[in-house]
């Protein structure tokens, strides 16, 4: 753990949440036991102990961007689960594999995307690139079982959403009180019936995929700086709806872009738009989708921030889609139910600059959606 010593000092990663702490200190402790003594060759070993350890890491990382809460900035434990999984990634591997470890390799990049630009890499001595391979499109979604959630909600039982617990010792039981027997009131015929269709209904399930997001090419006519916030434009935008008249239907849509996206980039330009988040209030001001950017470098002083834009001779309204997932956009993604959030981190642009979802290419009928700038970056 020599190449550890030389990354970022604990004080910049130390977070005030006291409860995202702990967790962080745990993945720290699952990082010290179980990633350490094993040989990068064990990754590659089916029968191997680590290869059941890094399952637990994967579905973990398969809803997450990093190991902190969204929104939040790079932590230790990040760092020292990077760092610990650099060796055991050495070897490329094969198609078989793949399924094992997909949201690893995607959360490998991206923190390695993040300490590249910060110079701690190279501080490190890790500045020698390792080859990953291409993440196909549906092993994202390879511990995804929505029957098994299903029952297990049913049976009153909840996914962990913590990173592991440090082990302690067990506290002998104390003996439970006996109590008197509660005679059962006998159930009558009907209700049994009606209960017994109820338990054979099938579970509905919540699992959301870029086929259920709707995301518009839109034509910027406005731009101005919110009333009560530095950090805010908005923006008057025509995604080619009409209204009731048959006038142009405008969305008003607020951004968090002012600080790294100029006023003039943004005014008479086409532009990429989630358009079936549920409206809300940002500041007081109602707004009707986002504004999709490109990003590299978060958080860091390198932090590169651009407008994600459609292949050029797309038209107001065009939709976007993605190869492999046709498109049955819902009405609206319920925030309640984190249906963005289950899309969201799956966004990425590649080598060449191309708007992805894991791994296919965002399209309309003119081409494929791209970032002017970015590569080997992020989509929000």
């Amino acid at each position: 753990m020599s190449a550890l010593a030389a990354l970022p000092k604990k004080s910049q990663f130390v977070t005030k949440d006291a409860e995202v702490q702990l967790a962080h200190d745990r993945w720290i402790a699952f990082a010290e036991n179980n990633l350490l003594p094993a040989s990068p060759k064990a990754i590659l070993n089916p029968s191997a102990p680590l290869l059941e350890t890094l399952r637990e890491l994967q579905e973990y990382l398969i809803p997450r961007v990093t190991l902190s809460p969204i929104g939040c900035p790079l932590s230790l434990a990040d760092v020292v689960i990077y760092a610990c999984l650099r060796p055991h990634l050495q070897e490329r591997l094969n198609a078989t594999q793949l399924p094992v470890v997909c949201a690893i390799i995607r959360y490998y990049r991206y923190v390695d995307s993040l300490l590249a630009g910060n110079g701690h890499l190279a501080a490190a001595g890790l500045t020698t690139p390792i080859s990953l391979p291409a993440l196909p499109p549906t092993v994202f979604t390879h511990f995804h079982n929505p029957k098994a959630a299903a029952a297990a909600k049913k049976a009153g039982q909840k996914a962990p959403k913590t990173a592991p617990k440090v082990e302690v010792p067990a506290v002998p039981a104390v003996p439970a009180v006996p109590q008197a027997e509660k005679k059962e009131k006998p159930v009558k015929a009907e209700k049994k019936e009606k209960k017994e269709k109820k338990d054979k209904a099938p579970a509905p399930t919540d699992a959301v995929t870029i086929s259920h997001a709707l995301i518009l090419v839109g034509h910027v006519r406005s731009v101005a700086h919110h009333p009560t916030s530095d950090h805010l434009y908005v923006e008057e935008i025509y995604c080619g709806e009409k209204n009731a008249d048959g006038s142009e239907r405008l969305r008003t849509i607020c951004s968090g872009l002012r600080e790294h996206v100029a006023q003039s980039e943004l005014e008479d330009s086409l532009v990429v738009v989630a358009a079936n988040l549920k409206p809300m209030k940002l500041k007081g001001v109602m707004s009707e989708g986002m504004v999709m950017a490109a990003s590299k470098g978060k958080g860091t002083e390198t932090e590169v921030i651009e407008l994600l834009r459609p292949a050029e001779g797309s038209k107001p309204g065009d939709k976007i889609s993605c190869a492999d997932f046709p498109a049955t956009p819902m009405e609206e993604l319920k925030p309640k139910k984190k249906h963005w959030d289950q899309v969201a981190p799956h966004f990425t642009v590649d080598a060449e600059g191309k708007a992805l979802w894991q791994g296919k290419a965002l399209t309309t009928a003119a081409g494929a959606a791209f970032a002017p700038t970015v590569r080997d970056g992020i989509i929000s």
